[in-house]
């Protein structure tokens, strides 16, 4: 018996459940669904509008969500005469519809709200009697999941209920804040990761850019230092003082021969 219920303003209520088919070929959405058991009222446009909340929401939470047909099943109607509508029900068969797609097993809940494709939840009717049939219904430490917008409408006795019985009950504008709370820890974090990871990839690249950088820059550094600081030699290693220089040579004198100086005769006396 499923433990997921949809609450309705005269005081009944449905259990659901939802069993997955794949999706039909040609099917242009990737997220549909339909009612599978008979039931009073219609139901079809709050079940195909949570199908598609809750795939788009699951997959922008990092989860690997297939294309799927959802079957919901409504159970076990309590005061079946009365006269119900399914809008308010969006919120409840998205809960099961990812409990299903997860595989996952579901606390104890009821919920009521009106779901829309992004997941947002809306304003319903009669939400006092809906959650004075969910104080009854919903065992300890169960929850409960409300339009946040309606909160004002909860008496103080009925929140003593709720104290005494230790159920949890969360006023909700969006589905995602319902997926907090009921998924497991594994489920919920899977963009999270995917952020983490990215930011140490980027981070492992500039600490490796910067290492490569560095070491290029000492290299040459250590290069002109080479070049333009020459090691000085200490004198024993100074090889000059060991090689023989040849002392300068003076060209030698050329040897003239004797000039023999005969007077002139001038014609002078």
């Amino acid at each position: 018996m499923s433990n997921i219920r949809l609450l309705f303003d005269n005081g009944s209520y449905y259990s659901v459940m939802c069993s997955l088919w794949p999706p039909k070929p040609g099917n242009p959405r990737p997220a549909e669904a339909f009612i599978v058991s008979e039931s009073e009222g219609d139901f079809t446009l709050a079940a195909r509008t949570a199908a598609l909340a809750a795939y788009t929401c699951l997959e922008s939470r990092g989860e690997k969500i297939s294309p799927f047909t959802a079957g919901i099943e409504l159970l076990e109607r309590i005061n079946a005469k009365a006269n119900i509508a399914g809008e308010s029900g969006g919120l409840c068969f998205a809960i099961a519809i990812a409990a299903a797609l997860l595989k996952v097993d579901m606390p104890d809940i009821a919920a009521t709200g009106v779901l829309t494709a992004d997941g947002s939840i809306k304003k319903v009717k009669g939400l006092h009697t809906k959650l004075t049939t969910a104080a009854k219904l919903v065992s300890e430490n169960g929850f409960i999941f409300y339009p946040r917008i309606n909160g004002n409408e909860i008496s103080d006795d009925l929140w003593s209920v709720f104290k005494q019985k230790n159920l949890r009950c969360h006023g909700v504008t969006h589905i995602n804040q319902v997926f907090d709370i009921l998924l497991p820890p594994q489920q919920t974090t899977g963009t999270l990761k995917k952020i983490i990871l990215l930011i140490l990839a980027l981070i492992l690249t500039g600490l490796v850019g910067y290492f490569c950088l560095s070491t290029t820059d000492m290299g040459l550094t250590s290069l002109e230092t080479k070049i333009t600081k020459p090691m000085p030699l200490s004198p024993a290693a100074d090889p000059s003082p060991l090689i023989k220089k040849p002392k300068p040579s003076l060209p030698k004198p050329i040897k003239l021969p004797p000039v023999k100086i005969e007077p002139i005769d001038t014609g002078f006396d």
